[in-house]
């Protein structure tokens, strides 16, 4: 599902409200809260403001910032790899330095 429809559905609930908030306000995109609330449900931890207060937001960030990181790569090696005689290697360096 994409984010915005997963959103409206978690949306129902206090609890999703006030944990989304507090991450918003705390920096987080709309794709990093849904994928903090997978986490949490793949993990049988409840979404919700207390929960998250027991996260360290600094330690949550950087792991946010290592998988999105991950997925753009992934997302540029598959660009790349479509389009013949370009050095994926090369390409993806100068990609992801900026």
């Amino acid at each position: 599902m994409k984010v915005r429809s997963l959103l409206k559905k978690y949306m129902k609930s206090k609890d999703f409200l006030a944990a989304y908030q507090w991450l918003k306000d705390n920096g987080l995109s709309d794709t990093d809260v849904v994928y903090v609330k997978k986490m949490y449900d793949k993990e049988g931890i409840k979404f919700c403001k207390r929960s998250l207060f027991a996260e360290d937001i600094s330690e949550l960030k950087e792991e946010l910032k290592k998988v999105n990181e991950k997925k753009n790569r992934n997302f540029y090696i598959s660009l790349l790899s479509s389009v013949k005689g370009v050095d994926i290697d090369s390409a993806l360096k100068k990609i992801m330095a900026h």
